[in-house]
């Protein structure tokens, strides 16, 4: 009976140490699964990062993430980039402006900004989660408002490949497809139904805490159509100026 019990108990301590060794291959097996994932979502993280700085965009936007608003890289030589400087806002908002997509729309921003066009003009209408619209001249004198462009977007016949996402800056304009002239909104968020039906032309690479500054203050302040009501100071911009030898951080 005694070598019977003294085998019982081998047996026993070998059961408990192949347990011990299972357990541990098991600990080790989900360490391991626990790197590889880490690993892996590292790389992906540093691709998604290489990819937005192989098309020249800020990598990472207000929220920290990377959005691509076009799937090209743009040629440093048909692009500008745009400072908006708003009255009482610390950080000015930079615009990258791509004639090689809109020529028509970014020459004709581009011209109203080195003549000094929208400087004290204002954000009129502005609709969190939505956009921000600014640079209107209707309450000028009509031979000093801006002359309209051909609206350069699909439905209108032209190709344009830059979506209403948020950051994106896009003509403004009245039911004429070809009513465009110096109106123009920043999107606050991604608004795809504008896709295909307004010309945007350009993105925001700087700024955007200012862009969603100007949309959090008109937040129960604005009619049903983002108009600013009666009484409430709009936001006003100080200057708009080109930027040379602009580098995108």
């Amino acid at each position: 009976m005694a070598k019977n019990n003294n085998k019982s108990n081998q047996n026993e301590i070998i059961q408990a140490q192949m347990r011990k060794y299972r357990e541990e291959r098991l600990k080790k097996e989900e360490r391991q699964k626990k790197i590889i994932i880490t690993v892996t979502a590292v790389l992906l993280a540093l691709a998604v990062i290489c990819g937005c700085v192989a098309l020249g965009i800020s990598v990472f936007g207000p929220s920290g993430h990377c959005v691509a608003y076009i799937d090209r890289e743009y040629n440093p030589d048909d692009v500008t980039f745009v400072e908006v400087k708003v009255k009482g806002y610390m950080h000015p908002i930079v615009l990258l402006i791509d004639e090689s997509i809109a020529p028509i729309t970014a020459k004709n921003f581009v011209s109203l900004v080195e003549k000094g066009y929208y400087n004290g003009l204002d954000f009129h209408r502005i609709i969190k989660g939505f956009m921000i619209q600014g640079g209107d001249d209707s309450h000028l004198p009509a031979d000093q408002q801006a002359a309209s462009i051909k609206g350069e977007f699909k439905s209108n016949g032209y190709d344009n490949p830059i979506l209403h996402k948020r950051g994106v800056i896009s003509m403004a304009r009245a039911t004429d497809p070809n009513s465009a002239s110096s109106g123009f909104f920043i999107c606050d968020a991604d608004a795809p139904h504008l896709d295909g039906d307004y010309a945007a032309f350009g993105y925001v690479v700087s700024g955007m805490k200012t862009v969603d500054a100007i949309a959090d203050y008109a937040v129960g302040k604005t009619d049903g159509n983002g108009n600013l009501n009666s009484g409430v100071k709009q936001p006003v911009i100080e200057y708009m100026k080109i930027l040379k030898d602009y580098k995108i951080k």
